[in-house]
């Protein structure tokens, strides 16, 4: 199959790609329901930093606006007061803590966030499963492209098999060499077909990506393909030239 450009948005820089996808992200965290979102460089550098920015207080000298006085004004952008946010997958006994850098990087919008938040468990898969599929499950998906094209992994689905629900998965052997883990939890191919899911949003960076965009067009074992094959109508993939230009 070759690459459908119907559902794809190419930006000619990466610094383009991330501005549009923090404003898509800003203006879903204004409205309520659950997103879950990813962890990995294609996020945490680039995008979640101009999210966190934006909703980040901004301090002002008062004495600079009015020349009268020198108290400092707090102001800041709101999520929704509704907003639920969780994430795609987590780590089982891995080097990093997926949560915690999240927490890091989202730090802003998830703290105004509260208990909306939700941290997986990796003893308790059945709470994060149960949480997800509250409320008829999520509204907006934000994932990256795992590199592999031998598993084209969206969240960690692909890595070992397309698992149908929540599930604890053993990594592929490039997954654990890249997290010094051997097995993760992570969201299901049914939660594609929630009542309320109205996008997914996949974005490819960088030219280690271009051999998993197109396994995911060719190959619907993979994580990817089996989106595209069954999920078409909800996905948006956002690429930029590092991973579409062998395609021009």
């Amino acid at each position: 199959m070759d690459i459908d450009y119907d559902i794809i948005k190419d930006f000619s820089t990466t610094s383009q790609l991330n501005q549009v996808v923090a404003s898509m992200m800003i203006d879903e965290f204004q409205k309520p329901g659950l997103i879950l979102l990813p962890l990995g460089k294609t996020f945490e550098e680039g995008i979640y930093p101009l999210v966190n920015e934006h909703f980040s207080y901004e301090r002002i000298n008062a004495r600079d606006l009015i020349n009268s006085q020198d108290t400092v004004i707090q102001k800041s952008h709101s999520i929704h007061p509704e907003l639920k946010i969780s994430h795609l997958d987590e780590l089982i006994e891995g080097n990093v803590v997926f949560s915690e850098t999240l927490r890091s990087t989202l730090a802003e919008p998830i703290k105004q966030c509260g208990n909306n938040f939700y941290a997986i468990d990796v003893n308790n898969p059945e709470g994060f499963d149960r949480f997800i599929k509250s409320g008829s499950g999520p509204r907006v998906i934000f994932a990256g492209l795992g590199p592999d094209p031998g598993t084209a992994h969206i969240a960690f689905i692909g890595e070992d098999f397309i698992n149908s629900s929540t599930a604890i998965v053993n990594l592929s052997q490039k997954a654990k060499e890249t997290y010094n883990c051997q097995t993760a939890i992570t969201i299901g191919t049914d939660i594609f077909r929630s009542a309320k899911l109205e996008k997914i949003i996949i974005v490819a960076k960088g030219e280690d990506k271009a051999l998993s965009l197109q396994a995911g067009f060719q190959d619907p074992d993979t994580g990817l393909g089996y989106i595209i094959k069954h999920h078409k109508n909800k996905i948006q993939i956002f690429a930029d030239q590092g991973v579409l230009k062998k395609y021009n």
